[in-house]
């Protein structure tokens, strides 16, 4: 019964997940790269400025077009927006998101639908519930439910914290926005290039540097020079 409840709970965690994040292939394409993302958060700082930033883009594209679909995922070297924004729109509300979270508009780093923050939380919580189970030795459908309930409600309150303690930092230091660019398809998830508007790359570096974060650079299909862009 315990290991039935396991894997219940387990799997309630995951469509937690994907409710709060949605069912697009954007949506899609941040669930599969959940995990990687929050190994990489976890140990790189560039990445989690980078994600920060990332998060307040999106947040203000959705509150200028209402397109819920958009999601953020970080990198080194900058960010991704999937979902379908231009790169003029993300341009501009790139650099409307550096200039507010300089100015300490720091909740807008925050994004409810991170993918990643949220896989952490209720897989964690889905995890804790269990292993009370085992160490009170309660098994049973009422149980189960009570978990159930923690996950749904606690869970995403629980990624808030996440986000501003571990997976971003609003602290950007020099970073600065280089350009922006059409993200060139490559390997599976490039395929979804070919059924939406193509992810839009923002590249970053560190000012006091004078260089890219990372120095990879992904090949180039279009370059949108930021200085073209001004924040509203």
């Amino acid at each position: 019964m315990l290991l039935l409840s396991l894997f219940f709970l387990l799997g309630v965690a995951a469509l937690s997940v994907t409710a709060a994040v949605g069912t697009n292939l954007a949506a899609l394409s941040a669930l599969l790269a959940a995990p990687g993302q929050f190994g990489l958060l976890l140990r790189d700082r560039h990445a989690r400025r980078n994600l920060a930033l990332g998060h307040a883009t999106v947040n203000i594209l959705r509150q200028r077009s209402g397109h819920s679909g958009l999601v953020a995922l970080a990198s080194p070297a900058g960010f991704v927006v999937r979902g379908g924004a231009s790169p003029a729109m993300v341009a501009d509300a790139a650099s409307e998101a550096l200039a507010r979270l300089r100015a300490g508009e720091r909740t807008l780093a925050v994004d409810p639908r991170s993918a990643a923050a949220l896989l952490a939380t209720d897989m964690g919580l889905a995890a804790a519930v269990v292993a009370v189970l085992l160490l009170t030795d309660t098994s049973g459908l009422a149980a189960a439910i009570a978990g159930l309930a923690l996950v749904a409600l606690v869970g995403p309150r629980l990624s808030s914290v996440l986000q501003r303690h571990l997976t971003t930092d609003a602290h950007l230091g020099s970073l600065a926005i280089r350009g922006i660019q059409i993200e060139a398809p490559s390997g599976i998830r490039g395929l979804l290039t070919l059924v939406m508007l193509g992810p839009v790359l923002v590249q970053t570096s560190d000012v006091q540097t004078a260089a890219p974060v990372d120095r990879q650079t992904p090949p180039m299909r279009e370059m949108i020079a930021v200085e073209n862009f001004t924040v509203r």
